[in-house]
């Protein structure tokens, strides 16, 4: 589908050219919707690839371990499909925390932790973080992160079905 043909004349070169917005979906590219800028001039044809930014947001998402179930009703109400959940030990800005016990004080620098992982849509990512940050925040110390990555691609490997359609 072409979008839009232009001609300009470019005052630096002087030299005038065609410019040419193609997009298309090419297997190479997970069957995404590629752009693809092309410059004809009388010295010749270049193409430009333009970047279309990943299609899905990996979430790691560390909680408090009784903050699960609230997270997990969250999910499940945004039909978040699909997650895994790991126990895990760690500490951050809090630096562990100091208990008693038989009348001796002991420091414990990992607490216990659960990450949750799952990857959504782009366009969810920030509608879904934002919710998560209001249910789970407590206000104090301690709360967790959430770390958000790109993801380049999805397969489902019982169908070989590509990008968000395998989540």
């Amino acid at each position: 589908m072409v979008h839009k043909i232009i001609k300009i004349k470019k005052k630096t070169f002087d030299i005038p050219f065609h410019v040419c917005i193609i997009e298309f979906k090419q297997r190479r590219f997970n069957q995404y919707l590629v752009k693809a800028l092309f410059l004809f001039s009388e010295k010749g044809t270049k193409c430009l690839f333009l970047k279309e930014g990943t299609r899905m947001k990996k979430l790691e998402i560390i909680i408090k371990p009784e903050k699960l179930e609230d997270l997990k009703e969250l999910l499940d109400t945004e039909e978040v499909n699909g997650l895994n959940i790991v126990n895990i030990m760690g500490c951050g800005n809090q630096k562990g925390i100091v208990k008693k016990y038989r009348g001796a004080e002991y420091r414990v620098n990992l607490l216990p932790k659960i990450k949750v992982e799952t990857v959504v849509a782009r366009e969810h990512a920030d509608k879904l973080i934002d919710k998560i940050v209001k249910e789970i925040n407590t206000g104090s110390i301690g709360d967790g992160k959430i770390f958000v990555y790109d993801v380049a691609d999805a397969v489902r490997i019982r169908t070989g079905e590509h990008g968000t359609d395998a989540l």
